[in-house]
Formats: structure tokens, C-alpha cells, sequence
């Protein structure tokens, strides 16, 4: 694999430089470097609010989410020479999860004790329209929650968002990012997912995010706090 100041070799380029030619078992141990680059990554960027990780460039998510697409493509290659290969839990996560983005009715993101801010604060992104609609408001609120405003994302379809969102690789996020014990918190946050049939999917933290937190925050005008 090569990794290069500024820039990243297509999937293409790395399937011709680093598997086509190979055996099966020498094409698995290169998808296997990957992965372990994948966790190393992971483990620094997603487990230490200020990892040196995030000052080389290309940018930690960056090269996180090529080194999937690396692996997406030899999945693919291996189709071509009728190799058999086994998904991880994580790409069974993954792909579980992309199969229900469909369903998604509502999306809640709560910021907990916000510091400045009166309340915890809540964007609730509702996929339930034509448009996805963010709304924002004050869950607990003594009166029983305040609306605080609302939107309409029409820079995009829904159909567009939830292709993006599928993009994100949501199912291969822990269910916990936790930079510090619990007398250190500073700001918790919780993200969850309810889909049409009642189901959730929970993910919690506190000033540690999953490593491309950035593009579904950016994806769903979630502009709440910086990290």
C-alpha cells in the first residue's frame, strides 16, 4: 500500500498494485494489513480527544474511509476469480444497516449539559415528508419540551440523503466514544436512529466522536458545538 503526501492511489490502483497477480491467501493478508491500519487509525482518532493522528494529511478520516473503499474494491476483484470470501461482523453490520436506511423515520441528536447553553439541547432530523426537516428544541424542558426552530434540508432529496447516509458506513460505528472516565466528562452527546418498525440503534460518547462524525453532522446541518 501507498500512502502519499497530499494523496491517495485510487481503489483501482491499489487492486493493481497490491492484488491482482496474487494468490487468494496473499490477496487476504493485504486486505488484513488493511484492516489493522483501519483499527490502528480507528483506535487513535476515535479514543483520544486530540490524537496526533488528525494533524497528518491527508486527514485521518480520509484515509480511513479509502482504506474501506481499498477493501470494497478486493471484495469485488475476488468475485472476478471466483474466490470465496468471508464478511467480518463489521461489513454484516454495515450492510444490515444500510438495508434499513430506507425505514428511517426519525434521527435524534442530544447534546447533554452544553455548558453555555440553558438546557439539553436536541436536533431531531424527521425523515417523515417530502423533505428531511431538522428541528431543534429543549427535550426537557420544566414545561415538557420547547421547539427552538426548525428547517427544511432542500439542498438535497431525501432519497439523495439517505444514499449519503448509507456512504457514511453508520453500521461499522461503535456503540460508545468515551475520551475520559466518568468523573472527567465534559459534554455527552447521544445519536438515536428510529426507524419506521420502532427499532433503534443508540450510539453514545463524550468528546470523542467516530472518526467521520464531521460528514453526518455537515450531511444533516448539525452544527451544534465544535470537535
Amino acid at each position: 500500500m501507498k500512502i502519499r503526501e497530499g494523496m491517495l492511489i485510487t481503489p483501482a490502483g491499489y487492486i493493481a498494485e497490491n492484488i491482482r497477480g496474487k494468490t487468494r491467501e496473499a490477496a487476504l493478508k493485504k486486505i488484513e494489513e488493511l484492516r489493522g491500519r483501519i483499527k490502528q487509525l480507528r483506535d487513535a482518532v476515535e479514543g483520544e480527544e486530540r490524537s496526533d493522528e488528525w494533524k497528518w494529511r491527508p486527514h485521518a478520516s480520509v484515509r480511513i474511509s479509502a482504506y474501506y473503499d481499498f477493501i470494497e474494491a478486493a471484495k469485488e476483484y475476488f468475485k472476478t476469480q471466483g474466490w470465496e470470501y468471508e464478511d467480518t461482523e463489521e461489513d454484516i453490520r454495515e450492510k444490515e444497516f444500510n438495508d434499513m436506511v430506507e425505514r428511517i423515520r426519525y434521527i435524534d441528536f442530544d447534546l447533554l449539559n452544553p455548558g453555555i447553553l440553558l438546557d439539553d439541547v436536541r436536533r431531531r432530523i424527521d425523515f417523515g415528508g417530502e423533505y428531511v426537516v431538522v428541528v431543534i428544541y429543549y427535550p426537557y424542558y420544566p414545561s415538557g419540551g420547547i421547539e427552538y426552530g426548525r428547517d427544511t434540508l432542500k439542498n438535497m432529496t431525501k432519497s439523495e440523503i439517505l444514499e449519503e447516509l448509507r456512504d457514511i458506513r453508520i453500521g461499522r460505528w461503535k456503540p460508545e466514544y468515551f475520551c475520559f472516565d466518568e468523573s472527567e466528562r465534559l459534554t455527552d452527546w447521544a445519536l438515536t436512529i428510529t426507524f419506521t418498525d420502532g427499532t433503534e440503534k443508540k450510539i453514545i460518547g463524550d468528546s470523542c466522536f467516530p472518526y467521520n462524525f464531521r460528514i453526518f453532522t455537515d450531511l444533516l446541518d448539525i452544527t451544534l458545538f465544535e470537535y
